[in-house]
Formats: C-alpha cells, sequence, structure tokens
C-alpha cells in the first residue's frame, strides 16, 4: 500500500483511489523537473499498465479520484462527467 493513495474499487475498466493531499492527479508542466510525486505515474508503475485521468484534483486536495485503464473507459468517464451523471 502506497502512502499516496489507497485503493477503493477496481475493474477490468477503472480504478478508483483516495487520494492523499500534496500529491498531484496528473504531470505537472515542469514533467520529469517536478520533485512532487505524481498520482498517475505511481498507478501505472504498480499497476503496470497505461492509465489515463478522468478528472483531476488539485495538489492540495484529498479525495477520491477516477482514472481509465482503456480509452474506451476514459471516453465514457468522461462524458459522465461532462453530462452530470455523476459529480466530483
Amino acid at each position: 500500500m502506497s502512502d499516496f493513495y489507497k485503493p477503493v474499487f477496481e475493474n477490468e475498466h477503472f480504478v478508483i483511489v483516495d487520494k492523499a493531499a500534496m500529491v498531484l492527479s496528473v504531470p505537472s508542466r515542469m514533467g520529469a523537473n517536478d520533485p512532487r510525486p505524481c498520482l498517475g505515474h505511481l498507478l501505472e508503475h504498480d499497476l503496470k499498465c497505461q492509465i489515463y485521468p478522468v478528472h483531476r484534483l488539485d495538489f492540495e486536495v484529498s479525495g477520491l479520484i477516477m482514472y481509465a485503464k482503456t480509452t474506451e473507459a476514459h471516453r465514457a468517464g468522461n462524458s459522465w462527467f461532462e453530462n452530470k451523471v455523476i459529480f466530483k
């Protein structure tokens, strides 16, 4: 188990984790020059697969965050937020 997140749900399409505060959801514009931990990179390493953020949480914020495991799931997850089927 990571100090940066706790798994909440996972299936073949999505992974949902409880993100700790002071962790990036996705890489910053500084890329590899940014020393802050990045949840997206940590999950890809731990799950051994590429993931796609369905939404983001600010660096300072803790809470549930969803990543898709496929491009199709990513498209579906994004549409849920766009169409207000689910909310942050």
